[in-house]
């Protein structure tokens, strides 16, 4: 493994982006679920049990040349992303669980995001011929669990303008990591706008496939509540691009890694776009949000901005009340927050 400057500004990239990201764990919620694991190991079978072979059969489905193949198995074996949060709390669901997936799987991606691609990204036909460097896959994993230990440090000590200057150096790393792949894959012999057909379908195949799955495996085999399910699989369906942005350029060859890039960028847009949707249809279709199925968008978003207003307290940290909803399950809200529960929301709706 040989380190080009490019290579040890990306990684220090990489870190400053893990920082940002574990001082946004919520330490509270990140400890209570983990008294009550069984949301967790579902959360975990799906991340790294269920996508890295489901990517390999989508990747040969749909016929994807080896480097964007290796680069999509690369993209499911990495942690959840920090967008399935936002999407969470937009549609209020199990918030909670949502961040605490997010921390989790980032600590697990040290040990099998590099088993994952060793196991399944030989499994890629013609990928044999591509050399990844496993080394500098391992070394990404440490620098991942190092910043993400950090931040999560950082936030335990309750300074809120460390907190906010951590997270804003982290979310302005992220765009610089986004921004100089972006612009290698245009340079590349693979550009995103001119993206193969394939290459799109089968991000949504596998975004689609997950969020089954995840769905039917949370809500009828485990017969969980409807936000815990929502939460489960968004979170599961949603990957860091980043950081499998990160390993492709640190892992590949230069020509590789420019080609390999448009998978994530792909994923990521097809991945939001969808989620979106589907949070939609759980919150107005099939009444699992803890916002009732009646309320409008103007409602939904009042709630929203009044959960962020109310997030945190003189402390730092999140300060919370539990409420009942209809299903009985307790939900841990705001105290702030003029909307806490279906029926006080119905209540103002009427």
């Amino acid at each position: 493994m040989e380190l080009t400057l490019v290579d040890i500004i990306g990684l220090i990239l990489l870190l400053l982006l893990m920082l940002g990201l574990g001082s946004s764990i919520d330490v509270v919620a990140f400890k209570n679920q983990f008294r009550r694991p069984k949301k967790l190991l579902i959360g975990m079978f799906l991340q790294f049990v269920l996508q890295p072979p489901l990517a390999v059969i989508v990747g040969k489905a749909w016929g994807l040349p080896p480097v964007q193949a290796v680069s999509l198995v690369v993209t499911c074996s990495c942690p959840g992303g920090s967008m399935s949060n936002i999407i969470c709390l937009l549609f209020r669901a199990d918030v909670d669980l949502s961040v605490a997936m997010t921390a989790a799987s980032s600590l697990a991606a040290l040990f099998m995001l590099p088993f994952n691609l060793y196991v399944y990204g030989g499994m890629v036909e013609g990928g044999e011929g591509m050399k990844m460097d496993f080394a500098s896959v391992l070394l990404s994993c440490v620098v991942v669990i190092t910043g993400t230990a950090g931040g999560y440090y950082v936030k335990s000590t309750n300074n809120e303008a460390r907190v906010i200057l951590v997270a804003k150096v982290g979310f302005i790393s992220g765009l610089c990591i986004v921004a100089k792949s972006f612009f290698s894959n245009l340079t590349s012999d693979t550009p995103v706008y001119g993206a193969d057909t394939n290459f799109i379908t089968s991000c949504y195949t596998q975004i689609l496939l997950t969020l089954g799955i995840g769905l039917s495996l949370s809500k009828v085999v485990f017969k969980l509540p409807g936000p815990s399910c929502m939460s489960i699989a968004t979170e599961t369906s949603t990957q860091n691009a980043i950081i499998a942005l990160s390993i492709l350029t640190l892992s590949l060859n230069s020509d590789d890694s420019a080609a390999a890039s448009i998978i994530p960028i792909i994923y990521s847009s097809a991945n939001t776009s969808t989620n979106i949707l589907f949070g939609i249809f759980f919150w107005k279709v099939m009444g699992w949000s803890n916002v009732p199925k009646e309320a409008t968008l103007k409602e939904m978003w009042k709630s929203y901005k009044e959960l962020l207003a109310a997030e945190n307290n003189g402390d730092g940290q999140r300060d919370y009340v539990e409420r009942g909803n209809e299903s009985g399950q307790l939900v841990r809200v705001a105290p702030l927050v003029e909307v806490p529960d279906k029926d006080t929301l119905r209540a103002d709706i009427a």
